[in-house]
């Protein structure tokens, strides 16, 4: 499960075909289950605003679905298709700011994606296989 910033509700993963948003502030334990057209390697939830949960299906396809809505509001085939066997290295997700980093271990690349759109605007040719992500942010001023 993972939450954002200034939001009372969580994402999580409910088996592999699906992702749950649950309001633990809510009376009745709002729950709303969003099903997905494949397999789920990887999920994240945009940690400042909240407002878009990144999931990679297991066709390498990125989805950008609403959280309040459950629906898929952007999508973009990012990597080839990985096999879902616990032997296999899969992409991970990471987003912050107007950026979506997906790791794509099979090519030792990793792709920046616009937020909003899905649309990439690079990729960046990295060193062994890249198997895990962590957006860190800084203002430029004081760290």
């Amino acid at each position: 499960m993972t939450g954002a910033s200034g939001f009372t509700f969580v994402a999580g993963d409910f088996g592999l075909h699906g992702m749950v948003i649950v309001d633990p502030s809510a009376e009745d334990g709002d729950f709303q289950f969003i099903a997905l057209p494949a397999r789920r390697m990887d999920f994240n939830l945009h940690p400042e605003s909240g407002d878009r949960l990144f999931v990679i299906i297991e066709d390498g396809t990125l989805l950008g679905i609403n959280p309040l809505t459950g629906t898929t509001e952007a999508q973009t085939r990012v990597t080839e298709r990985y096999a879902m066997d616990q032997s296999t290295v899969r992409p991970r997700i990471a987003s912050i700011g107007p950026y979506v980093a997906v790791s794509d271990p099979r090519t030792g690349e990793v792709a920046i994606l616009d937020a909003t759109t899905l649309g990439e605007r690079q990729r960046i040719k990295v060193e062994g296989v890249p198997s895990d992500l962590l957006a860190i942010g800084g203002d430029g001023v004081s760290h």
